[in-house]
């Protein structure tokens, strides 16, 4: 009886090991997925919330926030950063047309590759498309010039 209860006593030791093991390799592996999702975010950390309550910011939230994230670091394979992105900091109306038609297929971002599905926001009136895009290119460590509604339509009426 007594071996028994040294051996059940043994057991449960084992166990709550386990889950202790477990739990930190859980920890570990978050950890680094944090550390590697987007290491040239610079100041951006993961979590980090930029303080503007623009019309561009709520349309962000609304339409973009679950795949380019809160703080625009993007998802690792798939979607893309915002943060500190050529693509954001260039042609305006390259990035109209993206909102407007999708894009799909593998693209490069800081040597990193995506190849995520970006759906169109044709439903997007102009001025949430002008407003969301100024919002993308003035923050997430992006300072360029506003997109204006003018713009937006002059590509839209294109397509």
């Amino acid at each position: 009886m007594n071996m028994e209860i040294k051996i059940l006593e043994y057991m449960r030791r084992i166990k709550n090991i386990a889950v202790i093991v477990v739990l930190i390799s859980l920890a570990a592996g978050l950890s680094i997925h944090e550390r590697n999702h987007y290491s040239k975010a610079g100041d951006i950390k993961p979590g980090t919330e930029l303080i503007n309550n623009s019309p561009g910011k709520r349309v962000y939230q609304k339409h973009c926030l679950t795949c380019h994230q809160k703080n625009g670091t993007g998802v690792s394979a798939m979607y893309p950063p915002i943060v500190n992105n050529p693509r954001v900091k260039g042609d305006k109306e390259r990035l109209v047309k993206i909102i407007l038609e999708g894009q799909s297929g593998r693209i490069e971002v800081h040597g990193r590759y995506y190849n995520g599905v970006m759906p169109p926001f044709r439903n997007l009136s102009n001025k949430e498309v002008a407003a969301v895009l100024t919002y993308m290119r003035q923050n997430f460590e992006n300072d360029t010039s506003a997109v204006t509604v003018k713009e937006v339509k002059a590509v839209r009426d294109t397509l």
